[in-house]
């Protein structure tokens, strides 16, 4: 018996056309798999440099953007101690201008619209300059903050 996957030896007794067609339609269908399998692997190789190359756009884009969002918490940061400037000057004005009405009421109400740190700052600013002289219950709340 010969030994499996190898050619018997052509005897002119013996007919190997089969055994050698099927050999040649193995060799063909490799040769088959074997184009199909080269096709995927170029396409494969293309789809990789293709994402490669967004990739590196999405780098890009990415890189941008964190530095329009830097610069825009920049820019509100410079915007709230502009606001905490502007919110002092008006609470010195608000407070003269009620003065007499309820121990600056309207003064009290703006400052607790402010972030409580920046409320801090008013604060202190104002009772510095002793513009205000909070009631008992102002005075708990003030407590709270400082």
């Amino acid at each position: 018996m010969p030994p499996p996957n190898k050619l018997r030896p052509i005897h002119p007794a013996v007919d190997n056309t089969s055994e050698l067609r099927c050999l040649l339609s193995t060799v063909v269908a490799s040769q088959a798999n074997i184009t199909a399998l080269a096709e995927k692997l170029a396409a494969l190789e293309e789809s990789h440099d293709a994402l490669k190359t967004e990739h590196e756009a999405l780098k890009a884009d990415v890189a941008a953007l964190k530095a329009a969002g830097n610069a825009r918490v920049a820019e509100s940061q410079r915007f709230f101690v502009t606001l905490d400037e502007v919110a002092i000057v008006l609470s010195h004005r608000l407070f003269r201008a009620s003065r007499e009405d309820d121990n600056g009421a309207e003064l009290w109400n703006l400052c607790l619209r402010l972030q409580p740190a920046r409320l801090r700052a008013v604060l202190e600013a104002l009772a510095k300059a002793e513009l205000v002289q909070p009631t008992p219950d102002q005075r708990v709340m003030l407590g709270l903050f400082m």
